[in-house]
Parts: structure tokens; C-alpha cells; sequence
């Protein structure tokens, strides 16, 4: 090669590394792991669609710190040790922040990072109880209903209607998490559990199980189950064998996919949300969702749009994008007016909480003629 060729080749990677080094300069750029094709990409890929919306209002409002606001994309394949490195690949890209949609046991792998590297790093929609506890992690937050939020919800709902009750769940790790939260819950309220089922990964037929479950008579069934075709099989099997106890299930149920896969066979199933229509700061994020995308959401969307939305907040409140002043801005954010919640709850976080959702935020809703039904009761 000619020396001329060398030099000109040279030049050119410079400029090139000058041009992304403006890019760069030109934007606020906050690290985001997802999943895109791994067995959580169904539920990620709703989430960005909020992502997406949060972040063209952001920017069509002027950015942050005077710029627009990006996201440097990485994908996990919701796998915990692809899920560290991509964190220390986001990390050494300089981001000052990594918001990340993938499952619990991924979250925790990030968060060995984010600690080493003490980078702020936000959870919008895990609800695992023990994700602030596991690893103590002062720059780690999350927003999700928190399994024990979830059960007290459900409980409250019910009352003191049903002493003797049966538990099933999926064999994902999610399930089993939120399953052992469920019991814990039940069994301080003084309820027996009759009945504990989990249904194997790759089941082709719960109707054995169910029977099972029958025999030992209980007065209702509380679904913990998060796998949406090991709840599918639950619910085949549940009508399949004429059961008419009461269902009250996790906030994985206000998933529209399930009235699809199973039209009808859902009527009259309660189940916890974090999402009410009828909450001003809902009804806003629906008529502009719909506007922009031509379809009704849900909680999930409403997910990655608070994150956004929070983000950008808490950047701003830093004033700069210096790791420490942010984590210390999310530790200072006080009823931040989220989506996601009851009505009249918000977000809050602190040194000693880093669990934002409210304790009292999550709302039981049910199913009826085949369509999520309104928030019939909140709080706990």
C-alpha cells in the first residue's frame, strides 16, 4: 500500500473518530439493556414503544441540559452474564446512567457492575423484592410492584373471605420469586395454603395437577405464575375441568396476550395492576399513545415511558451528568407524578428506599367480556 493511501486512510479514521466524537457532544447518551432475543424480548420490545414515545416528547420539549436525548441500545438476550458484560461495555462507553428492561436474575449480574463502577442504573418495571437487598447497591433503583405490594394488594381485595387457599406458579425464576412472596404473605395473614403447584417449564398439560389441586378443596386460587404458556396451560386445564374457585393473580395477567390466546376463559379473573385508566396521568399517556401508535396500552408501555420521563427529571435535577449527582438526585426524588400507580400515588425514592412504587399503588382489576375491566379497588 502507498504511503499516500496510509496517510489518507489515517485521516479519515480520525475524522470519522472527530465526527462521533461531535455526535456525541451533541447529545445527552443514557446506556439501556434490553432484550431483543431472548425469552423476555415480548414483553422488552412493548416497553421500548413507551421508551419511544417518552423520549420524542423529551425531545420535542427541548432535551436535557440543553440537548437531545439518546439511548446507546444493548442487547442481553436476558442472559446474567451477557447482561454484566453489556454493562461494562456501556460503562466504558462513558454513559453516565443505564436504565435496563431485562429479567430480575440479569438485573442482579448488571448490578455487580453499576456497583463497581458506581453508575446509576434504573429499573422501571422489576417487581423482585429482594433486587435493593441482595446486593447492596446505592446506585441501583427500581419501580416495579414489588411481589409482597402485589400479594397485600390481593389480600386486602379479598379480605377475610377465603382461610383455605392453593398457590401455583411456573418454574421460571420470576415465578418461583414471586410465589415464595405470595406464601410469605398469605401465611402471616394467618391463611392455610392447601394446595402448592408448580407447573414445569415445557408442560404440554396441567390438567393432572389441577386435579390434585381439587381434591384438596380450596376456597380460591391465587396465580403467581409469570410464563405465558405455562399460565395458558393453567387456565386450559382450569376450564377444562369446570373449576369455579376464584382466581386472583399476579400483575402478569394484565398482559392483553392472554385474552388472546385464551378468549373467554378468562371472565371473571381479578388481578393486580399498576395501571388505572382513570388516573389523570394515565388518560394523558393513553390519548397520547394512541395517537401516536393507534393502539390502547397497557402497564408495560406505561413502563419505559415513565423511565424516560424520569430520567430526563432526574438528569436535569443533577444539573450535570456527573454519576454522583445523579444518584443523588433519584435518591431526592420525591412524589415524582408517574403512570404507573393508583390514583393519587407517586413515585418515591431515598437512601434508605430504593423501591419507588408506592406500597399502596397497585390496584386489583377484573376481567370482563374478554377485556381488562376498570381498577374496581387500590390500596392495601
Amino acid at each position: 500500500m502507498k504511503v499516500g493511501s496510509i496517510l489518507a486512510g489515517v485521516l479519515l479514521a480520525g475524522a470519522a473518530a472527530l465526527a462521533a466524537g461531535a455526535a456525541r457532544a451533541d447529545s445527552v447518551q443514557v446506556g439501556m439493556i434490553t432484550d431483543h432475543t431472548g425469552d423476555a424480548a415480548d414483553y422488552t420490545k412493548v416497553l421500548e414503544k413507551g421508551i419511544e414515545l417518552a423520549l420524542k416528547e423529551v425531545n420535542a420539549s427541548g432535551g436535557v441540559l440543553g440537548k437531545p436525548l439518546e439511548f446507546l441500545w444493548e442487547n442481553d438476550e436476558n442472559k446474567p452474564p451477557l447482561s454484566a458484560t453489556k454493562a461494562h461495555k456501556l460503562v466504558d462507553a462513558g454513559v453516565p446512567l443505564i436504565v435496563q428492561l431485562s429479567s430480575s436474575p440479569a438485573v442482579l449480574q448488571a448490578e455487580t457492575v453499576t456497583l463497581e463502577t458506581k453508575t446509576p442504573h434504573l429499573a422501571p418495571n422489576q417487581s423482585g423484592d429482594t433486587l435493593t437487598t441482595k446486593i447492596d447497591n446505592p446506585y441501583f433503583f427500581q419501580m416495579g410492584p414489588l411481589g409482597s405490594i402485589q400479594i397485600k394488594t390481593l389480600m386486602a381485595f379479598a379480605k377475610t373471605k377465603y382461610k383455605r387457599v392453593a398457590l401455583i406458579t411456573d418454574s421460571s425464576g420470576l415465578g418461583i420469586l414471586i410465589k415464595d412472596t405470595f406464601k410469605a404473605g398469605l401465611q402471616q395473614a394467618g391463611i392455610e395454603i392447601v394446595s402448592e403447584t408448580i407447573i414445569e417449564t415445557g408442560t404440554t398439560d396441567a390438567v393432572p395437577q389441577l386435579q390434585r389441586m381439587r381434591a384438596t378443596n380450596p376456597e380460591a386460587v391465587f396465580q403467581a405464575s409469570v410464563t405465558t404458556a405455562e399460565m395458558a396451560l393453567f387456565f386450559r386445564g382450569y376450564r377444562q375441568l369446570g373449576l369455579t374457585y376464584p382466581v386472583l393473580g399476579s400483575f402478569n395477567l394484565s398482559l392483553p396476550i392472554y385474552l388472546e390466546l385464551l378468549p373467554g376463559m378468562l371472565e371473571g379473573v381479578y388481578f393486580v395492576d399498576v395501571f388505572d385508566p382513570d388516573k389523570p396521568e394515565s388518560k394523558a399517556f393513553i390519548a397520547a399513545y394512541e395517537k401516536n401508535f393507534k393502539e390502547t396500552p397497557y402497564s408495560l408501555p406505561a413502563y419505559g415511558y415513565d423511565a424516560v420521563r424520569l430520567v430526563a427529571d432526574v438528569i436535569k435535577r443533577a444539573g450535570s451528568l456527573d454519576k454522583e449527582k445523579i444518584r443523588q438526585a433519584f435518591d431526592d426524588t420525591r412524589d415524582y407524578h408517574s403512570v404507573i400507580g393508583a390514583k393519587g400515588t407517586t413515585i418515591n425514592f431515598s437512601p434508605q428506599d430504593r423501591r419507588g412504587f408506592p406500597p399502596n399503588g397497585a390496584v386489583v382489576r377484573v376481567i370482563e367480556n374478554n377485556k381488562h375491566g376498570p381498577a374496581i379497588f387500590s390500596g392495601n
